[in-house]
């Protein structure tokens, strides 16, 4: 299954006469850079390259879990439709 965008777009290009698409970034890439805003919100700071490291990978964790909780989400309302 293809991974879902966060910003898809469309868009005009006067040179070519087409409109062009851009897929943007993933859905989520998106929610781990929120995750990341969040704690550079809270005045976190990232002393060191290997802590950065291990910043990303968490704030990764994180996106992955809010994708499959919006997975898990959607199966649960489909099967609820269908009650």
């Amino acid at each position: 299954m293809k991974e879902p965008q966060a910003f898809p777009t469309a868009g005009f290009d006067k040179e070519r006469g087409v409109v062009p698409y851009t897929e943007g970034m993933t859905l989520r890439d998106w929610f781990a850079g929120q995750a990341l805003a969040g704690l550079c919100s809270q005045s976190f700071t990232v002393p060191t390259h290997s802590v950065n490291d291990v910043v990303a990978r968490g704030c990764y964790r994180v996106a992955d879990s809010m994708m499959y909780e919006r997975e898990h989400r959607n199966d649960t309302e489909e099967a609820a439709k269908h009650d």
